[in-house]
């Protein structure tokens, strides 16, 4: 269950990575939030828990979102496919059997709760955009919230950083994405930089408003109100 891996890229062994689940339609009850199963990732296995996003459970033939929070560290992600076992009363009397399985979506490497929009939003977000190179960098991108170098956002979307160089050229061709002119290398997402510009003049203007006979604020002072 070893994965070979240059050591300089994108992989890191994980516990925790957020996924999304889809359940055998034969189960006979419904898989409880945090029950604890087997879970199994290319050739690697280990026990997991799985921490419900979506409400408390789920019932068998439905997917929802969830966070697999693992015994032992596994190098998995985004987009790997993975199964989950256990045992569940009235099925296979009770014996180990096939639950489930699905598609790794994020390895945030924090703990999430549940039924949070804005997660939910992010992860359905790249759920859509795994499949599509240059949709996974643009998201990789706008998720970061600042300017990332090609290396940064590399291993943020855990994909060659060749790959991402031309799929981030092509954002940049369209407009999606700015190279810095002041930090060569450094791109930053359209609507993150509008996200910026607009809390700098919201905070400028609050506080012209509080010190009308200040000439302006210093960089520090900007930098903590945007921050």
């Amino acid at each position: 269950g070893k994965v070979i891996a240059d050591p300089n890229g994108s992989f890191e062994p994980m516990t925790m990575a957020e996924a999304e689940l889809r359940l055998l339609p034969h189960m006979t009850e419904a898989l409880k939030d945090y029950a604890q199963v087997h879970l199994h990732v290319g050739s690697a296995q280990t026990t997991a828990k799985v921490a419900m996003l979506e409400g408390r459970d789920a019932q068998g033939g439905t997917s929802t979102l969830v966070q697999l929070r693992m015994a032992d560290s596994l190098a998995v992600s985004a987009g790997e496919r993975f199964v989950i076992r256990g045992s569940m009363s009235g099925l296979c009397d009770g014996r180990l059997t096939t639950l489930g399985g699905g598609r790794i979506i994020q390895t945030c490497g924090k703990k999430l709760r549940r039924n949070r929009p804005w997660v939910i939003d992010s992860l359905r977000a790249r759920e859509q955009a795994i499949d599509d190179p240059v949709k996974w960098c643009e998201v990789n991108l706008y998720e970061g919230e600042e300017a990332l170098t090609l290396a940064q956002l590399a291993t943020r979307s855990q994909r060659r950083q060749d790959n991402i160089e031309q799929c981030l050229r092509l954002l940049v061709s369209q407009g999606l994405a700015l190279e810095l002119p002041a930090e060569a290398g450094r791109f930053i997402h359209r609507n993150v930089l509008d996200k910026v510009l607009n809390a700098t003049l919201e905070c400028l203007g609050t506080f012209h408003d509080a010190n009308p006979l200040r000439e302006g604020m210093s960089m520090g002072e900007l930098l903590t109100a945007v921050r």
